[in-house]
């Protein structure tokens, strides 16, 4: 074999060096043939390594280790531990010192992690264990007759249960709580760190330490971060007679999860209320405020707004994850043709762009595609919002606080004097801000802003109804972006069907550029399990739709729209027929494109773009 090795092969024209020799020189025993236990345990030894590098690098991103040192600390040490098999003689010593630098770094690891995280999330301990080996513990015939009893007696259970905790008082319902949460397995999940707002630096830490000791805040921690998990964009509170209701809303549509006691309930709420510098003891009025949450080594902001109700207050929490949300114009749907229009109206020196929509869908993300688009290193950006949804560098971003007097109309005017090329106004909401966003239009500024209604030409008639001129309009307005949000057909389980004829006549194609259009997946169209039970599929976990994107109509402003606007009395449908014929695209048809695409269904389009 070793002579085989060392020689060359003329026929081939390739010289083999001789590595003969070399291998001679490893310990391979007297007559140097590979010893295959030794062969089989290194090789296994090294797929381990991999393995656990690879679960450590993964490991320390979710529980905050410094990743770099501890990735070359495990690196080093398995490397060596590899190293010494072609070098120590000895097949037991070489075992010995490479369990050892395997192990040594890791259990150091897991110690320091353990640390840092909360006792859900530590390993090697009785919890831990308990976790792992709790499915193993019950026998079939007790998880049967659990089932049994949980589908029987459930009702009445719980109402015995109430009425004792009612009879009772509140310290024997969180009794009650407390040890279920201890029968309940714990649910792992990465560090998470409230951060409260606007709070007097005397009172911040006492504050914090409050907070962190109350009852319910592990319960808070779980309901964030399980929002989060579920691409929620907003969380709803909601009071009932005996228990607190809560539902997320993902992808637009409200999806109800489970529910906690009224009393566990309410202390979630009180705890959301000390985060977002509320009054915890006013329950009636409404208030509003904000919080951030520190997640995964990544800020997530959280917009609280609460309302007394007749079962009590309710609380609604907007998630603002820029992280997920900032997306750039070519992503969020635009047709092509509708995105370099827009790209030539903010390259501009002056002129406004307004979008427009009903609340949600996606006005203010579209505006901040926009600035991504723009040198924000060239130009001075100066953003004015209620709240402060994105951060972007380079950005000068103001927040208004009208109970602090800073109002839209207020702050724009100093803005003006701040020498600004972008402004960015969150939303038009009165007369004032509205006219001074014309006037700085006209005065040499690209201006853009969002408001309410339902169509590029309503936006132009609310203008006036504000009590703008309509030649400041005419003078100073670029173009109108309607916009709707639409819920994308989920890839793994959408169904084909038949193009329509009359929808495929419309578009002018034929059925050889599209044979088929898509609906989501419905219950009866799933495979089921062995209880007649349909499967959810894994992508979008039943939904049948994951993720969304945005329908579009862009109105331009020409010559002939300017006339029309400069009218004595607007003219909304000679408007609209103008728009038409130079080519506008409405929210329906861009719709009815995507449809085409197979990114949406027409059930969805009907709901979203009436």
């Amino acid at each position: 074999m070793l002579a085989l090795l060392g020689t060359q092969w003329p026929a081939l024209g390739v010289s083999y060096v001789e590595i003969g020799p070399l291998l001679a020189e490893l310990p391979r025993g007297d007559i140097y043939l590979f010893n295959t236990i030794r062969l089989g345990f290194v090789l296994a030894f090294f797929l381990a390594c991999v393995k656990t590098l690879a679960w450590l690098d993964a490991d320390a991103d979710r529980s905050g280790m410094p990743r770099p040192f501890w990735n070359l600390v495990f690196f080093s040490c398995a490397t060596t531990s590899v190293a010494l098999f072609f070098v120590l003689p000895a097949f037991g010593l070489d075992v010995v010192l490479m369990l050892f630098l395997y192990l040594g770094p890791l259990s150091v690891y897991i110690l320091q992690r353990n640390l840092r995280v909360p006792p859900a999330m530590r390993l090697f301990t009785v919890g831990h264990f308990q976790r792992l080996l709790g499915g193993k513990a019950a026998s079939d015939v007790d998880l049967d007759q659990g089932k049994e009893s949980g589908k029987k007696g459930g009702a009445k259970a719980g109402k015995k249960a109430s009425k004792k905790n009612a009879e009772k008082g509140g310290d024997s319902a969180d009794e009650n709580e407390n040890e279920e949460d201890e029968n309940m397995p714990a649910k792992v999940i990465p560090p998470i760190r409230f951060i409260s707002r606007d709070r007097k630096s005397d009172d911040e830490e006492a504050q914090e330490i409050h907070i962190e000791k109350s009852s319910g805040m592990q319960a808070a921690i779980e309901l964030i971060w399980e929002a989060l998990q579920s691409r929620a964009t907003d969380i709803h509170l909601e009071p009932a007679r005996d228990e607190m209701l809560v539902r997320f809303r993902i992808d637009s549509i409200m999806q109800p999860v489970p529910s906690y006691s009224r009393q566990r309930g309410d202390s979630i709420l009180n705890i959301f209320k000390n985060l977002g510098a509320l009054d915890i003891t006013e329950k009636r009025k409404p208030q509003d405020g904000s919080f951030t949450a520190e997640i995964d080594k990544r800020n997530v902001d959280f917009r609280v707004a609460t309302a007394g109700s007749v079962n009590g207050e309710k609380m609604v929490m907007r998630i603002l994850d820029s992280a997920k949300q900032m997306k750039g114009l070519a992503d969020i749907g635009l047709p092509t043709s509708m995105r370099l229009k827009i790209e030539e109206m903010i390259a501009q020196s002056n002129g406004m762009l307004i979008t427009c929509g009903p609340t949600g869908a996606g006005k203010t993300s579209t505006l901040y595609s926009c600035l991504r688009e723009i040198d924000r290193f060239q130009r001075n950006v100066i953003t004015l919002e209620n709240p402060v949804e994105y951060h972007l560098d380079n950005v000068t971003q103001i927040e208004v606080n009208d109970k602090a007097g800073k109002t839209f109309a207020n702050e724009l005017r100093s803005i003006l004097r701040q020498d600004p090329d972008v402004i960015l106004i969150g939303e038009i909401r009165d007369a004032e801000t509205a006219e001074i966003a014309c006037q700085s239009a006209q005065t040499g500024h690209i201006v853009l802003t969002t408001m309410h209604a339902i169509d590029t030409v309503t936006a132009l008639a609310r203008l006036i109804d504000l009590g703008v001129k309509p030649f400041m309009i005419a003078g100073s307005l670029n173009g109108v972006l309607a916009q709707r949000l639409v819920r994308v057909l989920c890839p793994k389980c959408k169904i084909a069907l038949e193009p329509p004829a009359d929808l495929l006549k419309k578009f002018r194609v034929t059925t050889e550029k599209v044979k088929a259009i898509y609906r989501a997946a419905e219950p009866e169209d799933r495979p089921t399990d062995a209880n007649d039970e349909p499967i959810p599929c894994k992508h979008c976990k039943g939904a049948g739709y994951l993720g969304r994107t945005g329908v579009f109509e862009l109105l331009i402003l020409n010559d002939e729209i300017r006339t029309l606007i400069r009218q004595p009395s607007i003219d909304v449908t000679a408007i609209k027929q103008a728009a038409i014929k130079n080519g506008l695209t409405t929210l329906f048809d861009d719709g009815q494109r995507k449809v085409l695409e197979g990114k949406t269904s027409i059930a969805e389009l009907q709901r979203a773009a009436k």
